[in-house]
């Protein structure tokens, strides 16, 4: 099967362009020959909340092409003949986003002989935007078949009127690292860099700090909770709050010293280290779809504390998923202090290239069905 994958790819950062660049390779691994039409940026330099949208240091995609623009129309145009002259049997888009439909659109409408499939992270924006549901409704019209990563978006998908199939898949692990070996001396490394000493365990947010992500909550939990006094809360991930906003959040807490903070954005290699050293992995989102970051938790064995919100709370028996009541401070803190007591061994965490590489199993042969979809 001959297959363009359009999405955001490395260099470009974030969860969409991980997932990206891991069904490329996916699709290469099943014996699929596949091509990334990336994009040259995401968003304007002014509308944009971080420091920088590329990853230093970070290669492209190998074979992909950054043609697409969301602010420059023209370059819809001239990626739709680049992504038609490909002549794939079928054509895989990211979406996660209604700010994205028109150039969507543009580029996947009757392409001939190609099959069309949507990979919808969200159905619905997590901030506020002008128009959410119109354009989504536009934006979803078009694709043969729709896959999803919780059965929330899958409600919300049936909710907007999507004619075509919508099938439910698991998220798969969007980074790997190597395995066991070497793992207690990078843990090792990372509690130096933390500052963290050795009596002291870790709950850890990581990921980009968003409003919605409910940091304000896990700070208030944090200061009601009895592991404060002992132990230490690891914010890892670069802010969005708006600057200065975190640190004054921190400082207003009993005892900030008992928040160790990484404002920055971490390299996969780094996110996975910095996974590593937790105790407790805190998902506390006021508002979801689901999260890139919780089967990484999983695949650790990390003890992990979500919030019902969205999908995030889907039934994982057996997992070591706590679920708690969005926006429930008292019952955030009353998880950490239980899950934390609980003795672990944080030096054999680590997600193996083989156990990633299985986990795209589901979407790959599920994207391997809409080729024979009827028309």
């Amino acid at each position: 099967m001959r297959v363009a994958v359009v999405g955001p790819a490395p260099p470009l950062r974030g969860g969409i362009a991980a997932h990206t660049s891991g069904l490329f390779d996916a699709l290469l691994e099943a014996g699929h020959e596949a091509a990334v039409f990336s994009y040259s940026r995401l968003y304007p330099g002014l509308l944009f909340p971080g420091r920088t949208q590329f990853a230093a240091g970070a290669t492209a995609t190998q074979g992909s092409r950054a043609l697409l623009d969301p602010m420059n129309p023209s370059s819809w145009f001239r990626a739709r003949r680049t992504i038609r002259d490909y002549s794939a049997d079928l054509l895989v888009a990211e979406w996660w986003h209604p700010a994205m439909a028109p150039m969507l659109s543009s580029c996947t409408i009757g392409l001939p002989r190609t099959k069309v499939a949507y990979v919808c992270h969200n159905a619905y924006p997590h901030e506020r935007f002008p128009a959410a549901s119109g354009l989504s409704r536009l934006g979803l019209r078009h694709p043969d078949l729709v896959l999803c990563h919780s059965r929330w978006v899958a409600a919300q998908l049936q909710g907007l009127g999507v004619r075509a199939p919508v099938r439910t898949v698991p998220m798969p692990l969007l980074l790997s690292g190597p395995d066991g070996e070497g793992c207690t001396a990078r843990v090792r490394r990372t509690r130096a860099r933390l500052g963290l000493k050795p009596e002291q365990k870790v709950v850890m947010f990581a990921g980009m700090v968003r409003a919605y992500k409910g940091i304000e909550l896990l700070l208030r939990a944090w200061r009601s909770s009895s592991a404060s006094r002992r132990h230490r809360l690891v914010i890892a991930g670069e802010s969005y709050l708006g600057r200065g906003k975190l640190e004054s959040l921190v400082r207003d807490l009993a005892d900030p010293c008992s928040v160790v903070l990484e404002d920055r954005y971490l390299s996969n290699e780094e996110l996975l280290s910095t996974m590593q050293v937790a105790d407790v992995f805190v998902l506390p989102y006021l508002r979801a779809s689901q999260s890139g970051l919780l089967p990484l938790a999983l695949g650790m064995g990390l003890p992990t504390i979500v919030s019902d919100a969205g999908g995030l709370g889907e039934e994982r028996p057996g997992s070591g998923v706590e679920v708690v009541a969005a926006g429930d401070r008292g019952a955030l803190a009353y998880a950490i202090d239980r899950l934390i007591s609980a003795r672990r061994d944080a030096a054999q965490r680590s997600i193996g290239h083989d156990q990633a590489r299985e986990s795209w199993a589901p979407l790959v042969e599920a994207l391997q069905g809409a080729t024979r979809l009827h028309s």
